[in-house]
């Protein structure tokens, strides 16, 4: 699927500041979220857009495996899968441990640690209403807005 023709110009305006100043970022910032987010845009509007979302993961999993650790590494993972029909439950189980064991409606755990991070939760809800089974994210609606 393509994107707005728009998106991409925006997209790539600020894949180009945060180029130009990634000197004041950790190497961390630099090789994993900036150079990773800047290989996620074409150049120009495309209809298919499989290779930049490829090259994005990809960067994201081998970010993964240097911090396994990083929550924020973890949760952007999840958005690289976005409208792919391989999203679904298999693809979000990336750690060992399961965000709450004693969550039943979360049997294969989403790849954080942190039971409350809000990134996390927010994405966790929209990769799995776009998946076979939506109804892992009732339990993670209900933590965000418990009203």
């Amino acid at each position: 699927m393509g994107m707005d023709p728009a998106v991409v110009e925006v997209a790539n305006e600020s894949v180009a500041k945060a180029l130009k100043y990634m000197g004041n970022t950790t190497a961390r910032e630099q090789e994993y979220l900036i150079r990773t987010i800047a290989r996620r845009y074409p150049p120009e509007p495309v209809e298919d857009r499989s290779e930049y979302d490829e090259a994005y993961i990809e960067g994201m999993r081998q970010a993964r495996r240097q911090f396994p650790d990083d929550d924020d590494i973890a949760a952007m993972l999840v958005i690289g899968h976005y409208g792919r029909p391989s999203l679904g439950p298999v693809v979000l189980r990336g750690r060992a441990a399961p965000l709450d064991a004693g969550n039943p409606g979360n049997p294969g755990g989403y790849p954080t640690a942190q039971p409350y991070h809000v990134l996390a939760i927010h994405l966790y809800i929209h990769a799995t209403e776009a998946s076979q089974a939506p109804e892992l994210a009732i339990w993670y609606m209900r933590r965000a807005c418990p009203n």
